[in-house]
């Protein structure tokens, strides 16, 4: 089924990635490297990531009570205490006294994490204060040149692309239908109104003649979260910008060195 503003997708078109910022690595590393008792969107898989070759991380960012910008993906503590609150009820401190939590200027301070981040906005909330908050801490810490951001939220994107211009932008695209994901999401209607430098899209979109008609409208793409390799090196082939993967990210540099 193609709901009415399907069309729409024709008027979807890059924003020319800014000269000043990095040129994007044909992997990236899903919420670090989190295996082997790890746990994702820490400064720990991040270090891991980076030491097996990773030069790029994507991970989830959030606020806590206080509106501190933390590394975390899930809505609620359900994953590790059993407490379904959502995680802005928390402040830094309590989170701390349960389970490993980092912040996101720890990881764009560490000397040990990746070059570059894929930050992707985790809010559904239209008031700015996630897009606010980690703008001005990516100003601060003078960070603009080695992240980008994501988001399956239009409002996030169009918010930080106000306060942060020259800083790479990638709408967030799944088909699978849920409550979040309302059809004009799975339809990226909002999209011809973005600036938008790329689109990243669950690997269950990326057909080849979707493949195709992206390349046709000059749409740099990403594709999640993909852990076969022959799907990985199947992608990659087909001129796929980008992959984010959980698997080790040493395997991958073999795939991406086979085909360069």
């Amino acid at each position: 089924m193609k709901y009415p503003f399907h069309f729409l997708r024709t008027w979807i078109h890059p924003t020319p990635w800014p000269a000043e910022s990095f040129v994007i690595p044909k992997f990236q590393s899903h919420r670090g490297y989190h295996t082997e008792g790890i746990q994702e969107n820490t400064l720990a898989a991040l270090t891991e990531a980076r030491l097996r070759g990773a030069e790029m991380c994507e991970f989830d960012v959030q606020l806590t009570s206080e509106k501190t910008p933390v590394l975390f993906h899930d809505a609620d503590l359900t994953k590790f205490t059993g407490e379904k609150k959502p995680l802005s009820s928390f402040s830094l401190s309590d989170l701390r006294a349960k389970f490993p939590i980092t912040t996101l200027q720890e990881a764009l301070e560490s000397p040990l994490a990746p070059r570059f981040f894929n930050i992707e906005l985790k809010t559904n909330q239209l008031d700015g204060y996630l897009s606010q908050q980690v703008a001005e801490l990516i100003k601060q810490l003078n960070s603009e040149h080695r992240v980008m951001f994501s988001s399956f939220n239009p409002f996030a994107l169009f918010l930080v692309s106000e306060f942060l211009p020259n800083v790479p932008r990638a709408l967030l695209v799944t088909k699978e239908v849920s409550k979040e994901n309302a059809w004009y999401l799975r339809e990226m209607a909002f999209a011809p109104l973005l600036k938008i430098h790329m689109l990243n899209l669950d690997q269950e979109m990326l057909t080849p003649d979707e493949i195709q008609f992206w390349k046709q409208q000059q749409m740099p793409l990403s594709v999640w979260t993909v852990n076969d390799p022959n799907k990985i090196n199947g992608f990659l082939e087909q001129g796929i910008s980008s992959v984010i993967s959980d698997l080790d990210p040493a395997l991958i540099a073999t795939l991406v060195d086979k085909i360069a």
